[in-house]
């Protein structure tokens, strides 16, 4: 019994931790940086939430309300090249004053400053801590050396301070970059671009409504001077733990904390069944109880004993549990939360955690002892020894544990089965688009050179690799896009005749894909009218696309679209529609938009080829048949498309293993706790069971008055678990993908298990009493 006592604490403990460290993560910990709790985000109505770098520049020279103000922008998937190979790398771009504002301080060179942004200044680039040690071994005599980021040769000048990932807890930055250095430059000048977030400090006396009413002051002027900047600016100001719940990774906050409430009600369940079977265990030593008692030793010294070997259980189950959460956490870094989540489990050992850490094996022992101290203390030596052990009444909690247990395992199995059914959901849902034998390959041709940077020398590196990859065995189609399928979507906001983008700003909102030659059959995405983009076409001026339905359903219906003109950008060129294609959908849970696909080469494309054999046997020798090709070739990424789900719905994985494991630890644990209840209940109940023996009962009539004291618990749990399971749902619907309230057929799988389980828990033991004899139940021997 006692080890099963430790097994059970160390699952629910790694558990605990885990989920513990999640949260802690993302809403708990502060930013390792200067005054975390003063420092406030500019939010914008925008579809980033971000503002342009014009815009910045206009607040920080009109804003009197900040003493501080900065800026960054992610850059995701630069080639960092580090000793003649290229590392793929998510980083920022940062304004001057990022570092100085945050008060961080180097762990070698410097950090960025104002003048690395100023005229005539050199690129220079800052690395993480992480990546510092990890790639380039901790050497600090690499400061003043050249790295080439997607080609662009910039200066080493110093590592961050350890631990620091940058100011989104939800994603790492391994480099910053100053704003005015980033390779693509039209991103500084361009007022359709806001992309850049920006934060600050208030001055003294300002409050953060007054703040808000400057900034809003200052867009009125910059909207009347530039239309485009917005019809309506209306300036939210966060903090950071605001700006967390807020943003695009609400979802997987969301999907932490329920798991992690799922994780405490597994906590709930595990010692409530550990009370029981600690109350066993007590019980069946009360005959050594009592005789200690009666030669002599005190009922103080007892109760000693007694918690030192609780307290033992509860600090080897814990420390067991912590080793478990520790390999863990390694991995769901390893595989699970790439790009989702920065677990450090160092981070535990903070003050306010240790404390945590300390107190949670205490009041384990504190809990599990309540039971067995009340036996204890109730023992009358003299009776027990003159009854063998049996004089003691069935523990008055018994039915109140079970009803319990039942229900809270009822829901952790129900949501847990949630998370599980959308996953799968997600990868039997038609998007609209090829989702069998979909092989990516991800480019980059920054890597090859500057060059590359123009359009007209782009086309022509992309159809020499598209021709090259169409001689391969077993590709059937190749087509060239931006965009990985439901991992990234392009936004803009479109000119269209009848519509007005600066009085219905909602409605000029488009999705943005470019796209070129084979795109469409390769997608499986019909083309309904017209053709696509040719090469030829795919440079400046960027002036031939397809539509979509949708597209065509907002602005033009019922009337005719091949030829039709309107601008995608606010000053830019006109483009004529050459094609319409079928809906298909760029995010997932959302309704399909508006959509453009423009021919045009960007410096980075995905090739997108369909394979006649799985992909999975198709990679390895199209990987080496690259390789012998050009083992330069600009290549950042080669993965199927269910390698691309499960980076893009790393969260959804990541909710589908651990509710997995919570489910699996929830039924063991019940069936464990229920085995205990029934045992100690007939270990209570043996004098009673022998007279009813004695006096004729059949065994069938024993078995069912057994199954009757503890088998209506369970069914009365299987109800109120049910009606939970009904009210909480909907505070987890927004989480999950196509998963209905109670459906029927999740619902009567977790029924089933748990009842299969709660028989399987209940007839052990009741079988064995029931089939004894009488002398052996009166004698305590079966």
């Amino acid at each position: 019994m006692s080890g099963s006592v430790v097994v059970i604490l160390s699952c629910a403990t790694a558990a605990v931790l885990i989920g513990l460290l999640m949260v802690d993560t993302v809403l708990l910990k502060k930013l390792d940086v200067d005054d975390p709790d003063a420092l406030v985000r500019i939010k914008i109505p925008s579809p980033t939430g971000g503002i342009s770098n014009p815009v910045f520049k206009e607040l920080q020279r009109s804003a009197d309300s900040f003493d501080e103000l900065f800026h960054y922008m992610a850059l995701n998937q630069f080639g960092i090249g580090v000793d003649g190979n290229d590392i793929i790398l998510d980083g920022a771009s940062v304004s001057g004053t990022y570092f100085e504002s945050l008060g961080l301080v180097p762990t070698a060179g410097r950090l960025l400053q104002e003048a690395d942004g100023g005229e005539g200044s050199s690129p220079v680039i800052v690395i993480g801590h992480s990546f510092w040690i990890r790639e380039l071994a901790g050497d600090k005599d690499l400061m003043g050396q050249t790295i080439q980021m997607d080609g662009a040769p910039f200066t080493l000048v110093g590592v961050a301070p350890e631990g620091f990932n940058g100011l989104d807890p939800l994603s790492r930055e391994d480099f910053w970059i100053p704003s005015e250095h980033i390779i693509d430059k039209w991103q500084l000048t361009n007022r359709s671009y806001p992309l850049f977030h920006s934060l600050g400090r208030l001055t003294d006396g300002y409050s953060r409504d007054a703040a808000q009413q400057e900034l809003n002051q200052i867009g009125e002027a910059i909207r009347r001077e530039f239309p485009n900047d917005g019809p309506n600016w209306i300036v939210t100001l966060l903090s950071q733990d605001e700006w967390v719940r807020s943003g695009g990774g609400a979802r997987t906050i969301n999907t932490i904390l329920l798991i992690f409430g799922l994780v405490l009600a597994l906590l709930v369940i595990a010692l409530s069944n550990l009370m029981a079977l600690v109350a066993t265990r007590t019980e069946s030593r009360k005959v050594e109880y009592a005789t200690q008692l009666a030669v002599g030793a005190r009922r103080g010294q007892i109760v000693k004993a007694y918690l030192l070997e609780n307290f033992v259980l509860c600090l080897l189950g814990f420390g067991i549990g912590f080793v478990l959460a520790w390999a863990a956490q390694a991995y769901f870094v390893a595989e699970l939360l790439d790009g989702v989540l920065v677990l450090n489990f160092g981070d535990l050992f903070r003050t306010d955690l240790l404390i945590f850490l300390i107190l949670m094996p205490i009041a384990y022992g504190v809990v599990l002892s309540v039971g067995g101290l009340g036996t204890i203390y109730r023992l009358k030596p003299a009776v027990e020894l003159r009854s063998g052990g049996k004089a003691s009444r069935s523990y008055g909690g018994r039915k109140l544990l079970i009803f319990v247990q039942v229900a809270l395992a009822i829901v952790v199995v129900s949501a847990c089965s949630w998370f599980v059914e959308s996953l799968k959901n997600v990868e039997r849902h038609d998007f609209g688009f090829e989702s069998e034998r979909l092989v990516l390959v991800s480019t980059n041709l920054k890597l090859r050179g500057p060059k590359f940077s123009y359009a007209g020398n782009a086309i022509t590196e992309y159809r020499k690799l598209k021709e090259w990859m169409e001689t391969v065995p077993n590709v059937e189609t190749v087509g060239l896009g931006t965009h990985l399928p439901l991992r990234h979507v392009g936004i803009c906001k479109v000119d269209v005749d009848g519509f007005d983008r600066r009085l219905e700003p909602d409605e000029c909102i488009v999705r943005l894909v470019y796209v070129g030659p084979g795109y469409f059959k390769t997608m499986g995405v019909e083309l309904l009218e017209g053709r696509e983009p040719r090469f030829e076409e795919m440079n400046y001026p960027m002036t031939k696309v397809v539509v979509n339905e949708a597209f065509v359903d907002r602005y033009w219906p019922g009337q005719a679209v091949l030829g039709r003109a309107f601008r995608p950008w606010q000053g830019g060129p006109e483009v004529t529609v050459t094609g319409v294609c079928a809906n298909f959908s760029q995010e997932l849970g959302e309704e399909v938009k508006p959509q453009i696909l423009v021919g045009f080469a960007q410096t980075s494309m995905v090739f997108h080829l369909k394979t006649s054999i799985p992909t999975e046997s198709f990679l390895p020798t199209f990987r080496r048949l690259l390789q012998e090709k050009d083992p330069f070739v600009p290549v950042l990424e080669t993965t199927s498309l269910q390698g691309s789900y499960r980076e893009t719905f790393s969260a959804m994985h990541l909710s589908f293993y651990t509710a997995a494991v919570i489910a699996g630890l929830s039924v063991m644990i019940a069936a464990s706790g229920l085995f205990a209840l029934v045992r100690h209940f007939i270990e209570s109940s043996q004098t009673e069971i022998g007279i009813r023996m004695a006096l004729g009962a059949e065994p069938s009539n024993i078995l069912k008055w057994i199954l009757r004291e503890c088998g209506v618990p369970v069914v009365f749990g299987c109800l109120a678990g049910t009606a939970l399971v009904y009210l909480i749902f909907p505070y987890a619907s927004g989480l999950l993908f196509e998963v209905n309230r109670l459906e029927p057929r999740l619902l009567l799988w977790v029924l089933g298990t748990l009842l299969a389980v709660a028989l399987a828990s209940l007839l052990g033991p009741a079988i064995r009493t029931a089939y004894s004899s009488p002398v052996a139940c009166l004698g305590g021997r079966r």
